[in-house]
């Protein structure tokens, strides 16, 4: 993909999904270049406007599975660039630090997994593990709560993931390995 056909990819999804009237402050750097400035503020506004939709958007949820795989994979190859930006900004990278792209960044991998597939894939079948029903159609507090205490006694999900999901040890692995990144999104707290 081009430097142009993303840039285009990114207007259209900061008009569409940003205020449109707003300028990111990270990226005043580069006002007196417009190219740059408004790359910039593309880029700035894609991971501002997926690091708004994660807070409001429980990871899991319908609302986050439902992501275009179109969307996920043009983010993933921007955190690809912007993983390869110096930080100075040297060599035409034009993009300045932004707090939430690791966190954006990560989510989008996962929602690119196995474990999201199989996700997508149970919300529209009948779940016979409880445990795996709650992690994934229960979203109201007390289901939140139960998924904390269901992820730190992981083991009983992870049989489930193997048995129930088509690519069972691979989605099982994934899963274990953003077993930390599952419990902050959830907000798990556990007391020693």
């Amino acid at each position: 993909m081009n430097v142009l056909s993303l840039l285009s990819l990114l207007l259209v999804f900061y008009c569409g999904y940003g205020n449109g009237t707003q300028k990111p402050s990270a990226c005043e750097q580069f006002k007196t270049t417009p190219d740059m400035l408004k790359f910039c503020t593309g880029v700035e506004s894609l991971f501002t406007d997926y690091g708004k939709f994660f807070d409001e958007n429980v990871f899991g949820t319908k609302e986050t599975l439902d992501l275009a795989m179109e969307a996920v994979d043009s983010t993933l190859k921007t955190c690809e660039r912007y993983g390869r930006c110096p930080a100075n900004n040297r060599v035409r990278c034009y993009l300045p630090k932004m707090p939430q792209v690791g966190s954006v960044c990560k989510r989008m991998m996962i929602l690119k997994s196995p474990y999201a597939s199989c996700l997508r894939k149970l919300q529209n079948q009948t779940i016979s593990s409880p445990e795996l029903k709650n992690l994934v159609n229960d979203f109201t507090k007390d289901g939140i709560r139960k998924k904390c205490e269901d992820l730190k006694e992981r083991s009983i999900l992870m049989e489930a993931l193997f048995n129930e999901c088509d690519e069972g040890k691979e989605t099982k692995n994934v899963f274990k390995y953003y077993l930390r990144d599952l419990k902050s999104y959830y907000n798990c707290t556990y007391d020693s």
